[in-house]
């Protein structure tokens, strides 16, 4: 428990760090792209939420250690997983900001992957799927099951990538259900404890929108997001699985965001906590 909450302090502080300079070092490299309104910000912060999660479990690693025990192996798989994604989320920024064209939804990747045409959203499609497999086989379970754990890993972590279209939206699809999911199964990952302290510490600068996570960090809290939901029982993995096709399939045809800004609950949801950071621009 102990090494838990120096983890969690310690990835806090460092995103907090990261969170004064991060933006300034994001615009120097270009990492710099239009948001909702049209008004360049910069984006990425996915990278900063990585690195400070990468720093809480080196401290959680070395407070367990002074007990003898240490980090298990599959939190180290975690920890790589989070990494492997949020690489694939940076090149699919990268390709955005130099001005790239990309499919829409999963269908449009893996529609230009059968077709031998290679872009970087449809190389994150495939290799996200990859690593969702990979990460639902660290769990040892029947290969039925695993295909399930894979398929709950790989649309929750494509759900949270088309929910981040506003500020503080993508952030806010995570928490809750981190919530549901702590209703369901009575307990979340400690991976996804760090990933909570970093993005809660970084929140400011997306609810303000003076910058974006970008697919970068999207796709970290999807696959977080993800990982953790693998704690549940079978019964609501699979509830889950079939929610995040029809999910899924609904965004093939129809707006998410338009969906959210037309019911009332979830447009006050949408706006809960947004600090209007430009006056001028609704954030609608």
């Amino acid at each position: 428990m102990t090494s838990s909450v120096a983890g969690m302090v310690a990835a806090a502080l460092v995103a907090w760090g990261l969170r004064r300079i991060g933006p300034g070092l994001l615009t120097e490299v270009g990492l710099v792209r239009p948001n909702y309104a049209g008004r360049p910000i910069p984006t990425s912060l996915g990278i900063w939420v990585y690195l400070a999660v990468l720093v809480g479990t080196g401290v959680q690693h070395l407070a367990s250690s002074c007990t003898g025990t240490g980090l298990s192996s599959d939190s180290w798989l975690t920890l790589a997983a989070l990494g492997a994604m949020t690489l694939l989320g940076l090149l699919d920024d990268l390709c955005s900001v130099a001005g790239c064209r990309h499919p829409k939804g999963l269908r449009g990747h893996f529609g230009y992957l059968w077709r031998g045409q290679v872009t970087t959203g449809s190389l994150k499609a495939a290799g996200g799927a990859v690593v969702a497999l990979l990460a639902a086989a660290g769990w040892k379970r029947p290969a039925g099951v695993m295909l399930v754990d894979g398929l709950v890993v790989l649309l929750s972590t494509n759900l949270i990538n088309l929910l981040d279209t506003r500020p503080g939206r993508a952030g806010k699809a995570y928490l809750v259900g981190l919530a549901v999911l702590g209703l369901v199964a009575g307990r979340l990952s400690g991976s996804a404890f760090l990933v909570l302290a970093a993005l809660v510490s970084m929140a400011p600068l997306d609810l303000s929108g003076r910058a974006m996570l970008g697919d970068a960090g999207s796709n970290l809290l999807g696959l977080s997001l993800g990982l953790t939901w693998l704690l549940a029982p079978l019964v609501a993995r699979m509830a889950m699985a079939i929610l995040l096709v029809a999910l899924h399939l609904l965004a093939e045809f129809y707006s998410l965001g338009r969906f959210i800004e037309g019911n009332r609950w979830l447009y006050r949801l949408d706006r809960l906590g947004l600090i209007q950071f430009f006056p001028e621009r609704n954030c609608r």
